[in-house]
C-alpha cells in the first residue's frame, strides 16, 4: 500500500525549497495561517502544523504579533583556544560590540559553592554582553575570588576579545592550572528570550567554565548562547612531548 505524504509536510516542503533557491531570503516574512489557508486550501491545523515544522527545521522564526519571517542562517564563529574564548578574525567584519557591567556583590549560595567560599563572602561581578548588529548574542555572568593582592577585577573591553582571566591571575603571581567546561543545551527562561530577543523555538547553549588554580576555584563563567546565531569551534595547542 502506498503511503500518502501528510499536506503539512507537502506545504513546509515547497516553502523551504523557495528558501533554499533564495526566492524566500533572510528576514523575509512567509505568509501566516489564513493566507496559507487561502493559498494552498488547506485547513488551520494543517497551516499551524506547517508553520511548526518549518520552525522546528530552524528555517524560520516567530514573532509574537508580527509573524514568521525566514531565519539568518549567517553563523558567527565562536572559538575558544585553550579554555580562553576570543573573537577570531572572520568576525571582524562583523558590527559587533561587547558591553560589560562591573560590580562587586555578596555571593550567592550558588557562587560560593562553585567557588569554594564560605558564606558571607564578596565576589567581583561583570555582566557581559556580545551583540552583532543590534541582536544579543551570547550573555556572560562571570565571577572571580576577591584575592588580597591588586585588583584585577576589571576585564578587557575590547570588542573583539573575551576577557583573559588567564593572564589576568598570572599577573598577582596565581598561576590558573585547569579550565573545567560543561556544555548543554536548553530552551531559554522568560528573561532570557526578553534580554536576548530570542524568537519563538529557538533554544540556547549554556556553558558553565570554571578557572583553577590547583584544587582551587578562582573564577567561575556562566555563558548563554543564541544557538541559531553561533557557530562553536574550539582549539587545543598540543605541545610536543
Amino acid at each position: 500500500m502506498m503511503s500518502v505524504t501528510p499536506m503539512y509536510v507537502v506545504v513546509a516542503d515547497r516553502i523551504s525549497a523557495q528558501i533554499a533557491a533564495g526566492e524566500l531570503r533572510p528576514g523575509d516574512r512567509i505568509p501566516g495561517e489564513r493566507e496559507l489557508e487561502e493559498l494552498y486550501k488547506i485547513s488551520r491545523n494543517v497551516a499551524r502544523a506547517v508553520i511548526s515544522r518549518l520552525r522546528q527545521q530552524g528555517l524560520i522564526v516567530s514573532r509574537q504579533g508580527k509573524g514568521s519571517f525566514v531565519a539568518n542562517r549567517d553563523l558567527i564563529r565562536r572559538l575558544v583556544r585553550n579554555g580562553q574564548e576570543f573573537r577570531p578574525a572572520d568576525n571582524t567584519e562583523v558590527d559587533q560590540t561587547l558591553t560589560v557591567e562591573l560590580s562587586e556583590v555578596d555571593a550567592s549560595n550558588d557562587i560560593a559553592w562553585c567557588l569554594d567560599l564560605s558564606l558571607p563572602a564578596r565576589v567581583s561581578k561583570a555582566l557581559m554582553t556580545w551583540t552583532i548588529g543590534n541582536e544579543p548574542i551570547e550573555v556572560t555572568e562571570h565571577y572571580e575570588r576577591l584575592l588580597d593582592q591588586p585588583p584585577i577585577t576589571r576585564p578587557e573591553t575590547n570588542p573583539m576579545n573575551a576577557p583573559d582571566v588567564i593572564k589576568r591571575f598570572a599577573s598577582i603571581g596565581t598561576q590558573v592550572t585547569t579550565v573545567e567546561e560543561d556544555t548543554s543545551a536548553r530552551m531559554p527562561t522568560s528573561e532570557e528570550t526578553h534580554q536576548m530577543a530570542i524568537p519563538q523555538g529557538v533554544p540556547v547553549i549554556t556553558v558553565e567554565r570554571t578557572h583553577h588554580a590547583g584544587d582551587t576555584p578562582v573564577a567561575i563563567s556562566r555563558i548563554t548562547i543564541r544557538a541559531d546565531r553561533v557557530l562553536i569551534s574550539s582549539k587545543q595547542d598540543i605541545s610536543a612531548g
